[in-house]
């Protein structure tokens, strides 16, 4: 069982998302939960090699909580 009232208070705050699925990463504020997903807002791609620029990810991303492998939260 999640702590989603751990969840709640983060919401929005930006985080760093790695993805289990070799997706890659991403960064987004979080701006809804619940059991099944995190939405995130404001997305940017991370850079995975040195030269690359971060690129704005358009809409909202929706993923299911069961793709996330860990998510740190960055300070603004």
């Amino acid at each position: 069982m999640r702590r989603n009232s751990l969840v709640r208070g983060v919401i929005r705050h930006r985080f760093a998302v790695t993805l289990k699925s070799g997706e890659g990463s991403f960064s987004g504020v979080l701006t809804e939960a619940d059991a099944a997903v995190y939405i995130f807002e404001a997305c940017t791609t991370v850079p995975s090699k040195p030269g690359e620029t971060v690129d704005d990810i358009p809409g909202r991303v929706i993923i299911d909580r069961s793709n996330v492998a860990y998510m740190q939260e960055l300070q603004s």
